[in-house]
Order: C-alpha cells, then structure tokens, then sequence
C-alpha cells in the first residue's frame, strides 16, 4: 500500500464480521478516498453502505432513487435491515439449537419413561414384600417414601453420571454456543432440578401403586 504508513485517527470495538462462532479477527479501517486500486478485489468489487433513517418504514425505493441520482447504473441488491442481517447471522445457531432442544426433550421423555417403567417392574415383583413390611408395622407413607427413595436413587445416578459425561464431552458444542461457556454452572444447575423434578414426576404412579398395594395388605 501507498503510502505505508497511516495515522490512526480512532479505535472502535470489536466487531464479529465472520459471525458470531468465530474468534475476533484484528482489522482496520481505511477511508474510500485512501484505498488503493487493488483494494477493490479484496472487497470483491462490492460496497456495502449503512443507511440511518427515521420511522419505523423501510424506505427501499427512496434508497434505490437516491444512488441512482449519485450513481446511474450502478446495481443495488440485498436491501436489508440490521435487524434481518442479524437474524440472518444467528439463523444457523438458532436451527442448531431447535434441534439440540428437541434431543433434549426427548431424552428427558426417555428418561421419565425409563425411571416409571423400572420402578412399575420392580415394584409389581415386591407385592409380597410391601405385605410383610405392613405387617411389620410400615405405614403407607413409609412404603410410599421408600418407592420415592428408590426412584430419586435411581435419577441422582443418572444426573451424577450424565454431569460427569456432559463435562467431558462438553467442549464438542463450544462451537455451537456464544455468550456462555459450555461448562456453564447455572446451565447444569438448572438441567439437574429439572431432570430430579421429572424423576420424582415419574416415581408418582409407582409410589401410588405400591400405596394401594399397602392399603389391600392393611
């Protein structure tokens, strides 16, 4: 470039031109007037212009009549607001998302289902054994707490074992998140109260039935 050397006249933030999953990059910025020749192809012979204006309409046609007054026969595409470049940016995350959200919840479908299934089996074979119990002086709430025991057991295992697997694969989806780590702690937090909720949610029925069992033996 010619010349070599530039006065730096001001220093602004960081800006994410590759989108928002990539590192910022160093760059500078150059006035039109002071850009050399070549510069164009480095641009790929394209201008992009950021228009302020007033209201709440897009003004297309006044934009296309007023390069055209300044500029005659120079094409225009790709009319946009910031807005729809931004949704336009994070469209491939939030797909990426929609679908890590609908894994998710059918995992956690499975899990509900897998917790009431076990316990349902389990406890259909123990019939006998919440007799003797009664007999023995349980009361119904204790076989009940001993049915909630069994499947919160069974779910903290689970949560323990899932937070451990999640941690160490967790730097595989670091690509796919911006503004949060993927060791994020609230973010297990708040899966783990979710996935004890739905674990207790699931343990109900069991415990219900096994309830009933104890109130026949009685």
């Amino acid at each position: 470039m010619n010349p070599v050397w530039h006065e730096i006249v001001g220093v602004v933030g960081d800006v994410r031109a590759q989108g928002l999953d990539r590192q910022v990059q160093p760059g500078f910025y150059l006035p039109l007037a002071q850009m050399p020749p070549s510069a164009w192809d480095w641009l790929g012979r394209t201008m992009d212009l950021v228009v302020r204006t007033r209201g709440g309409t897009f003004p297309a046609n006044d934009l296309r009549t007023t390069v055209a007054l300044v500029a005659p026969g120079v094409p225009i595409y790709q009319l946009s607001t910031v807005q729809q470049k931004i949704e336009g940016t994070l469209e491939e995350s939030h797909f990426d998302t929609f679908l890590l959200a609908m894994f998710a919840g059918i995992a956690l479908l499975l899990c509900s289902v897998g917790i009431y299934g076990v316990l349902s089996h389990v406890f259909a074979h123990r019939t006998l054994e919440i007799g003797l119990r009664m007999a023995l002086g349980a009361t119904r709430g204790q076989i009940a707490r001993h049915v909630l025991g069994c499947g919160l057991q069974l779910t903290a295992i689970g949560i323990v074992l899932g937070i451990t697997c999640a941690f160490a694969c967790a730097h595989l989806i670091s690509s796919l998140l911006y503004g949060v780590r993927s060791t994020d702690t609230i973010a297990f937090g708040t899966a783990s109260l979710v996935l004890a909720s739905v674990g207790l949610m699931a343990s109900y029925i069991p415990a219900r039935r096994a309830m009933r069992v104890a109130l026949k033996y009685e």
